[in-house]
């Protein structure tokens, strides 16, 4: 029989600050796969002697590798410098009995 009793605790819902840091790194790799294959799609056609390319694939690989890295980097800090999860488990001492 499965005792509820003895089942381990769910683990808590990530605090807001974690979600946001994980919203800038997801956007951060969106962006920068964006800028990654218009910067392909500018590099590779050089190497069958195409040279004239629009300038609006210009702008968008600069800005989806400039702005991917930024929100990445973004998204790193904030997470380094959010506060650690607090556990709301009581305290214990080394037998296992509340403190």
């Amino acid at each position: 029989m499965d005792d509820p009793a003895a089942r381990e605790p769910e683990p808590a819902e990530p605090s807001g600050r974690w979600r946001r840091t994980d919203f800038f790194v997801r956007a951060a790799v969106v962006s920068f796969a964006i800028g990654l294959v218009a910067t392909a799609a500018i590099i590779i056609p050089f190497f069958f002697g195409v040279t004239e390319r629009p300038t609006w694939l210009n702008a968008v690989a600069a800005g989806g590798l400039t702005i991917g890295f930024a929100l990445a980097l973004t998204g790193i800090a904030l997470a380094v410098l959010s506060p650690a999860p607090v556990d709301e488990a009581e305290p214990v001492d080394a037998e296992g009995n509340p403190v």
